[in-house]
């Protein structure tokens, strides 16, 4: 299991893709889960977490972590 955070964006989306091709299991760690619906369907779990608490069971059990800062919605 790999953490990705900032999977809706460029950069996470292919390191996830790429996960994913490979076969490995991945956990989205999305401020927003409406906005990664697509990536739900493709079978990875999602955790909402907005840096704060939520982020120890985001990273529990994880081999790898891709830690994305987020941006401002604009």
């Amino acid at each position: 299991m790999f953490a990705v955070m900032g999977i809706t964006g460029n950069v996470g989306g292919k390191v996830a893709d790429t996960l994913l091709q490979h076969g490995k299991q991945v956990r989205g760690i999305v401020r927003n889960q409406a906005k990664a619906q697509a990536w739900k369907e493709k079978g990875v779990e999602l955790i909402t977490a907005h840096y704060d608490d939520n982020l120890i069971p985001a990273f529990t059990g994880v081999e790898g972590i891709l830690i994305a800062p987020p941006f401002p919605d604009t």
